[in-house]
């Protein structure tokens, strides 16, 4: 399928409704996070981990640079993420190295690693018919958007690390370059959508969306206020005088405008990995 550079730029109504897609993503991915956090399963719980650990379930004993291609990270990117699965006992790294190569490490699931993944698959599929609603409304403004296939539509083999990759990517994109005039998170960006959507939003329903306590949502605020993309305005809610409102600031709406301009890169990943989760495809494969 053809990448964005192929269409023409988001208009303005495109982009808040790409900026409503990711603020529906984050909600649905908080569904799932929420059966895996009540499972007992934080440890695999993010998108890099998961690739790692499905590709192992699924590939048997493999090296780290197999993984690297994998999980999409660095080389100590991915030492430090096997560091903390070893450490969870998930992994184990062996040197005694492969049938082709002798100097080669490998790295398989323990089988505490193995009943680990299998539980998460579980979890993910239960939660399953949870996800679909959302699923399907984020189709239809990838859509909107323009995405979507200009030709056949390749099998869905894996869901769940199609979606970890989506994620991945996705977040990467947000990021872009770090330092420059335009860099912003993950977290950062859904407050600016978010707030955006709302004409300004109580930082309560940042501490819901974002899975954050009132002190982690507070540090967040005020590092984008003092980034100069939000203001916090105090008095402004006729019902309750102390209410502080989040405002997305001209700036914010800039800095919003070119994260969603990258990520509109990816809008037929995006579409492909929602078409099977609202068409119900099985995360069993």
């Amino acid at each position: 399928m053809p990448g964005r550079s192929a269409r023409a730029a988001l208009t303005a109504e495109q982009r808040m409704q790409l900026a409503q897609a990711m603020v529906l993503v984050r909600r649905m991915s908080q569904v799932l996070n929420d059966g895996i956090d009540r499972a007992g399963l934080s440890e695999v719980r993010g998108n890099a981990e998961i690739r790692v650990c499905l590709a192992l379930y699924r590939g048997g004993a493999l090296r780290p640079r197999d993984l690297q291609d994998a999980a999409g990270l660095t080389s100590g990117g991915l030492t430090k993420l096997l560091d903390r699965l070893q450490a969870a006992e998930l992994v184990r790294r062996s040197d005694r190295g492969s049938a082709t190569d002798g100097r080669a490490v490998e790295v398989r699931l323990t089988n505490a690693g193995r009943r680990t993944v299998t539980r998460l698959i579980d979890v993910i599929d239960a939660g399953h018919d949870d996800v679909r609603p959302f699923a399907k409304e984020i189709l239809m403004l990838v859509e909107a958007c323009g995405g979507g296939p200009s030709g056949s539509i390749e099998p869905c083999v894996d869901l769940i690390p199609c979606l970890a990759r989506l994620g991945s990517t996705l977040i990467e994109s947000f990021t872009g370059t770090p330092g420059s005039a335009t860099s912003i998170d993950y977290s950062s960006l859904i407050v600016l959508c978010h707030a955006s959507l709302e004409g300004g939003c109580r930082p309560g329903s940042l501490m819901e969306l974002l899975d954050l306590s009132s002190g982690g949502a507070t540090k967040l605020l005020d590092r984008l206020e003092h980034d100069g993309l939000i203001r916090r305005d105090y008095g402004s809610v006729d019902s309750d005088r102390r209410a502080v409102m989040v405002n997305v600031t001209a700036r914010g709406r800039t800095v919003m405008t070119h994260a969603l301009t990258r990520a509109s890169a990816h809008l037929d990943e995006l579409w492909v990995a929602h078409h099977w989760l609202a068409e119900g495809v099985s995360v069993r494969r």
